[in-house]
């Protein structure tokens, strides 16, 4: 299938097909990165925090584009939105335990935070352009059982469900996670950085 032919199709086609064909991931991320940092954003106290909560949000993104299911009835809308929410919310509950802080409900936040204005089309090109990058990016700077495991953890397996695939220990799972996040981080912050 050609790129072109997936610019045209529905969310949930790409969800259907984002495993099979990485540009469909990258379309679903592009046209769910507003909700992601409006979560992110709704949450943040600083610059660094709206960022690390928005890295997360994508990480809910992908999981749900992975995990997808068209038969259960529900738009891939509310599913993303769901697991982007999920995701920002699990991050900032471990933060909020860090830092001692009494977090706040996200239900609290504005639903108009979710909904942003539309962006030009030359925002939206720089955009995508951004995102091509950082796929480059996280290909050459992940090993390949960091891309299995970050796979695997983001359909929803459990530590203890990866390491028994992969026939290793919890403890390196954990590892693996850490270092492809590491690698990751930096990958984005560089391209936040030259921007």
């Amino acid at each position: 299938m050609n790129r072109d032919a997936l610019d045209f199709m529905s969310d949930e086609e790409l969800a259907c097909e984002a495993a099979a064909q990485p540009y469909a991931l990258h379309i679903l991320i592009r046209r769910y990165q507003n909700t992601v940092h409006a979560v992110a954003n709704s949450l943040a106290q600083n610059s660094a925090d709206a960022e690390d909560f928005a890295e997360e949000g994508l990480w809910g993104l992908v999981g749900a584009a992975t995990s997808f299911s068209p038969e259960k009835n529900i738009s891939f809308k509310t599913f993303a939105t769901v697991c982007i929410q999920n995701r920002i919310r699990s991050a900032y509950a471990k933060k909020c335990r860090t830092d001692g802080v009494q977090p706040v409900s996200l239900d609290e936040a504005s639903e108009e935070s979710l909904i942003s204005d539309q962006a030009s089309p030359e925002l939206l090109y720089l955009q995508k352009e951004r995102i091509s990058e950082l796929y480059e990016r996280m290909r050459a700077v992940l090993s390949e059982l960091e891309q299995e495991i970050f796979s695997l953890y983001l359909s929803g397996y459990s530590y203890a469900e990866i390491a028994k695939r992969r026939g290793i220990s919890e403890k390196s799972v954990d590892n693996a996670i850490l270092r492809g996040k590491r690698k990751l981080r930096a990958v984005w912050s560089r391209s936040a950085e030259s921007e």
